[in-house]
């Protein structure tokens, strides 16, 4: 996959010219922008010399995805919810800190409360910001704020997850994490 059609419309560059600069077909060129074929690592040298720019910029970029998640706290344990299965084996039944995407608009801990109360149907009280974490996945980039949250209750509905958990700090790391929560898990535990 590449980025040739989105690199030579900002360069205001028509697939002809650059077709015409490469001694290739404008077929060659037009199925490489389209991404009904990919240019060889030679060509691919050959279009960024040519349009004058580093080859990773050809390269296609990774979706990035911003959300927040919630570290409820209940006296001394912590809430662990696990994910259900998903297209993406490497998050599939993981544990995670809850939470989601964040929705054009919101603030953050809007986003966490709205999150929190799809999720789980609990309002704990947000109170501040931990750790913001940011994970290359194979598939996109995640970054995550995570939150200090406090609850009076084990009251909640799992509407999205699996299975949940309240552990101890020193529990935590038997789980087996998502990536991208085990920095969090890895802070909570050293800062105790």
């Amino acid at each position: 996959m590449n980025r040739l059609k989105e690199v030579l419309k900002n360069k205001g560059i028509s697939q002809t010219w650059l077709a015409d600069q490469m001694d290739k077909s404008y077929t060659s060129i037009n199925e490489y922008a389209r991404n009904k074929r990919q240019p060889s690592l030679e060509d691919l040298y050959k279009i960024a010399d040519v349009l004058n720019i580093d080859a990773s910029e050809l390269l296609v970029k990774k979706k990035k995805v911003e959300v927040v998640a919630g570290i409820i706290c209940l006296k001394d344990e912590i809430l662990c919810v696990q994910r259900p299965q998903n297209k993406y084996n490497y998050i599939s039944e993981k544990f995670e800190f809850p939470g989601g995407k964040i929705e054009k608009g919101e603030t953050k801990k809007d986003a966490l409360k709205r999150e929190l109360f799809e999720e789980l149907n609990i309002s704990p009280k947000i109170k501040s910001l931990f750790i913001t974490v940011t994970h290359q996945y194979p598939d996109f980039e995640l970054t995550m704020h995570s939150f200090i949250c406090e609850t009076q209750s084990k009251d909640l509905i799992l509407n999205e997850h699996i299975s949940l958990k309240w552990l101890t700090l020193k529990e935590l790391k038997k789980l087996d994490w998502a990536a991208a929560d085990i920095p969090i898990v890895n802070k909570l535990v050293i800062n105790g």
